[in-house]
């Protein structure tokens, strides 16, 4: 009985400090990847050009004091394919392979720490 007490505590302490390990690796190496690689995606998604509805416009200026106090639209992000094209110089290819990349590492080590936990 003893035995199988200390070995069930060791096993369990054991997987707790993988999870530690894990979560502070995510924590010092896949959390600024995914932040510095998610603010560089964002500069390349401002590239891409949106199409302004222009009843939208109007609708904006209806109201009292023009529509200042209405909230701001939700941010609908470009498609991969429309910001890819918007940086087809070959220093914007390089930018897209560059932030991609760290972003994508940045979140496979999140989702290695929650599968982890």
């Amino acid at each position: 009985v003893i035995f199988a007490v200390a070995s069930n505590f060791i096993l369990i302490g054991s997987t707790k400090l993988v999870t530690v390990i894990f979560t502070y690796g995510d924590v010092f190496f896949g959390l600024p990847l995914r932040l510095a690689g998610g603010a560089g995606w964002r500069s390349l998604e401002d590239k891409v050009e949106t199409p302004v509805d222009p009843k939208e416009e109007e609708e904006a200026l209806k109201g009292p004091f023009g529509g200042l106090f209405r909230p701001k639209p939700k941010y609908v992000p470009p498609p991969i394919t429309k910001t890819i094209e918007a940086n087809q110089s070959p220093g914007g290819l390089a930018s897209v392979v560059l932030w991609g990349g760290l972003r994508s590492v940045g979140e496979a080590s999140g989702q290695l720490r929650r599968f982890i936990e």
